[in-house]
């Protein structure tokens, strides 16, 4: 497991980060699938990092990948554009209440991506049924895709704006970062 303290955009804004994705065997040893769930195998000492120990098949979510995007993209008809916007703090945010921190086991031995990602896979939907076209997510990144309805005198009119986007976020509280949004444009 590696202890990093990483630099932040704000100026002087630190956050502590315990990656436990960092696969390093002590012995010669390495497990490249998680004991069955029926095992009473919590910690493999051998090891520094506790992702091996997941299954990932126990918190599924929809990442989007580089080839949907790629093909999102390559498929989109000319005139569509994307914009991104970026959840402030995903990992960071705490709710109002008593709040228990596990010091040792900081996941619980539990895929914390993929439980923010059951999460952002749940807003995603609900953007989706109020009329976002398209949208590929990546952990706290969004990219929201529009495409045009039609072509008058050489603009284009599309179905929607980024005011959509952040009126559901006000009225549900998702906080999206204002200072890492990139409005919609053909190109970025």
């Amino acid at each position: 497991m590696v202890l990093m303290v990483v630099v932040e955009q704000k100026p002087g804004k630190f956050c502590i980060v315990i990656n436990h994705s960092f696969l390093k065997p002590l012995s010669g040893t390495s497990h490249k699938k998680p004991p069955p769930p029926s095992s009473e195998t919590i910690i493999v000492p051998e090891l520094t990092s506790i992702n091996p120990l997941i299954d990932s098949d126990c918190y599924p979510c929809k990442w989007g990948t580089f080839s949907e995007c790629y093909l999102l993209v390559a498929d989109a008809p000319l005139g569509t554009e994307a914009a991104v916007f970026n959840v402030d703090a995903a990992f960071s945010l705490m709710i109002d209440s008593l709040v228990h921190l596990d010091q040792a086991l900081n996941f619980g031995v539990a895929s914390s991506p993929s439980i923010w990602g059951q999460v952002a896979d749940v807003m995603a939907d609900i953007y989706l049924q109020h009329g976002v076209q398209a949208l590929i997510k990546w952990v706290d990144n969004f990219m929201f895709f529009w495409f045009p309805s039609h072509s008058v005198n050489g603009t284009y009119e599309y179905p929607y704006n980024a005011d959509l986007i952040w009126g559901i976020a006000d009225q549900l509280g998702w906080p999206w970062a204002p200072d890492k949004f990139k409005p919609f444009t053909g190109s970025f």
